[in-house]
């Protein structure tokens, strides 16, 4: 077997997942996808993602099972169970009841409105995990308030937002070209989580923070960041692997460490370094007191 050390494995391995949520997806399965032994791919699959991976695929048949229940009002719960692989009514039933506190038939008789905590959560069906009291490097720091400017860009594919980065890259340091003293670090922001690893109407935000208000004409789309406590968490590896540590510390971390993410923006900052032994990005939380 090949030892595996990069990310973009575990990658395949959930793009793989994602496109046969209704088929056999056993751990042996998918480790002779990515050409590791069972052993080794759980390992890794629980260091990058923070979860197992019957866990990771469970959550992720019970979400979409949750989206198809609530979009469409004509699908019958076994059909539903077996699209999501599940192998049996009663089977599909006992998992959903054990997830989300109701049996499917509740849930689909408008069980959305008491499951959704804000309004602005695009991703009710996301039930965080507690299983690992998974560890991350993080850095608890008092941030004051700040300016973010910034454009849209609709659809995340296969976890990915911004497939363009060179696009991206290019509109940006336009940016820091024609930004005041006042620019601190481009970033990248999101006030909502994607439906689903990929989703075509999810809304990803890239831009510059400021410590004042920006007066260039780069784009008219600016919106403060209230000062307060942020975790603020590393990221190693390539950029197309961001959603892996933002699933580590959405699904596990928070929920483990007992603490809330404040409704608002969380964002992320890109660093330009040649050291790939080096964070090349950094995740930024906002907390609730």
């Amino acid at each position: 077997m090949t030892r595996i050390t990069k990310r973009d494995n575990i990658s395949s391995a959930q793009k793989y997942i994602e496109n046969n949520l209704s088929e056999d997806l056993s751990i042996a399965k998918l480790a002779r996808y990515v050409s590791v032994s069972p052993f080794h791919f759980q390992r890794l699959f629980l260091r990058d993602l923070g979860e197992s991976v019957s866990g990771y695929i469970r959550c992720r048949r019970l979400e979409r099972a949750a989206m198809i229940l609530t979009s469409d009002s004509e699908a019958s719960l076994i059909d539903t169970a077996l699209d999501c692989g599940f192998g049996s009514h009663s089977a599909f039933s006992k998992a959903f009841k054990q997830h989300f506190g109701m049996t499917p038939s509740q849930f689909s008789k408008g069980a959305l409105t008491h499951l959704s905590e804000s309004p602005q959560d695009s991703r009710p069906f996301l039930k965080t995990l507690n299983t690992n009291n998974v560890d991350m490097d993080v850095d608890f720091v008092e941030l004051p308030t700040l300016w973010f400017q910034y454009k849209e860009q609709i659809g995340v594919h296969d976890g990915v937002f911004f497939p363009d980065k060179d696009a991206m890259t290019r509109d940006l340091i336009t940016l820091s070209a024609e930004s005041d003293q006042g620019i601190i670090s481009i970033c990248g922001g999101y006030r909502t989580s994607p439906k689903a690893f990929t989703d075509d109407s999810a809304i990803g935000s890239y831009g510059g923070l400021f410590s004042k208000k920006p007066t260039n004409n780069w784009s008219n789309k600016i919106e403060v960041i209230q000062a307060g406590k942020w975790a603020i968490f590393p990221h190693f590896g390539q950029f197309e692997d961001l959603h892996m540590t933002w699933n580590k510390i959405y699904r596990n971390w928070l929920p483990s460490k007992k603490l809330s993410m404040k409704p608002g923006w969380a964002l992320e900052t890109y660093l330009a370094i040649d050291d790939t032994s080096k964070a090349s990005a950094q995740i930024y939380i906002p907390l609730e007191k």
